[in-house]
């Protein structure tokens, strides 16, 4: 899950509370804290970030098209994910309306769930 410091400063960023150049200082000053592990999906935004930043700065990416990829990259790594999965049709007990299917929650993003399995699409 992704750090409620991270994720509100990027919302900053987005909703134009915060520049470019806030928001690079803000992640270079906690730069190590995000980055280790290196498996997690703050260094995963992070790493966008500072591509993104990157890019920008050799002007492959134009600061429209930053802002498009932070929010893109926002929403994959905030999704809140609810999977109905089936109760088996093997049991013969009585239920009640609330419990007729098996749910999982996960804020994990839709990438991780669907490498794992655990995606279900309609």
């Amino acid at each position: 899950m992704l750090s409620p410091d991270l994720r509100d400063k990027l919302g900053q960023f987005l909703d134009g509370m915060l520049g470019i150049e806030e928001l690079e200082e803000w992640i270079v000053a906690r730069l190590r804290v995000f980055m280790e592990p290196p498996d997690t999906p703050d260094a995963s935004v992070v790493a966008a970030i500072e591509l993104g930043l990157a890019e920008m700065s050799d002007g492959i990416r134009s600061e429209a098209q930053f802002r498009d990829l932070m929010r893109h990259v926002l929403l994959e790594h905030s999704r809140l994910l609810v999977v109905f999965l089936p109760v088996p049709e093997s049991r013969s007990e009585t239920y009640s309306a609330n419990q007729t299917a098996n749910i999982l929650v996960s804020t994990a993003p839709a990438a991780t769930l669907a490498r794992e399995g655990l995606l279900v699409r309609p």
